[in-house]
């Protein structure tokens, strides 16, 4: 059976979310239609490209999976269709798509729209529709590059990195507080090299162990562990982390703008020191 996954910043109040999945069944009334998030932030694109990207090599392959995030974020819309690994995203143009690939994709196409103000959701979706109807017409083809409107690209944030420290950014803070670093364990591994570590939290907070899950440390306590997407994540058992120090997953607008005292909550250090 046919899946298409649905992401959006469209919220859970609307009938938007509701009416789009009325639509994509007309393709085939037997649809697997499965929804990802539709509380996604229409400014972080960490945030998406973290949920989202973790998400989707978990289906089996030839889903496709449609994005729809800032999409009226420009005058002209224009859509990006990509391969990658066996999955096909359809997303807007408007850099998403390089942080869900971690790169430029090998095979993709853009589909210029209208103009934002003559065109909305639901017309979106129409035209979207044709196109995973040729997709499916056609899934053994291979999607080829389009010239005529450029591909916008955006990038992941990467941790700083020496031989003493890692600098790591909040990308996600998830329903139980707990926060989300931009960090993978092959990293943290490669650069601790067999050495004691300190997570700082505050001057007098630090974390030097990783568990292997949450309720290994007791009550009150600050824990860390790899979670299943291979990040690290920070937590308070029985507690809200990031309230309770003023942690905030990154924002794209807020370092932007320059405010370096929001932008300093968002950041958190590692130290490595010699056995």
């Amino acid at each position: 059976m046919p899946i298409i996954t649905l992401s959006s910043d469209i919220g859970n109040n609307d009938f938007i979310v509701s009416a789009i999945k009325g639509q994509l069944l007309h393709i085939n009334p037997f649809l697997n239609l499965v929804d990802i998030s539709h509380t996604l932030s229409n400014k972080n694109f960490f945030q998406v490209g973290y949920i989202c990207g973790n998400a989707i090599p978990h289906f089996p392959a030839e889903t496709i999976h449609l994005i729809l995030v800032n999409t009226f974020s420009t005058e002209k819309l224009s859509f990006v269709v990509a391969k990658h690994n066996n999955q096909y995203i359809i997303c807007p143009n408007n850099g998403l798509i390089s942080m869900l690939t971690n790169g430029t994709p090998l095979e993709y196409a853009i589909f210029s729209f209208a103009s934002a103000t003559t065109i909305n959701t639901l017309i979106i979706t129409e035209k979207i529709i044709e196109i995973i109807k040729g997709i499916y017409a056609n899934t053994s083809n291979s999607i080829k590059r389009s010239t005529t409107v450029p591909l916008v690209e955006k990038y992941n944030l990467k941790p700083l990195t020496n031989d003493a420290w890692l600098q790591c950014q909040i990308i996600w803070v998830d329903n139980f507080k707990n926060i989300v670093l931009n960090i993978t364990k092959e990293l943290f591994e490669q650069v601790r090299k067999g050495r004691r570590f300190e997570i700082a939290l505050t001057n007098r907070t630090v974390i030097n162990k990783i568990s292997e899950h949450y309720a290994e440390r007791p009550s009150g306590e600050a824990v860390a562990w790899f979670n299943a997407a291979n990040y690290l994540e920070l937590a308070i058992v029985d507690g809200e982390l990031a309230p309770l120090f003023g942690f905030k997953d990154f924002s794209e607008n807020t370092a932007s703008r320059g405010l370096k005292t929001d932008l300093a909550y968002k950041v958190i250090k590692i130290f490595f020191y010699e056995v």
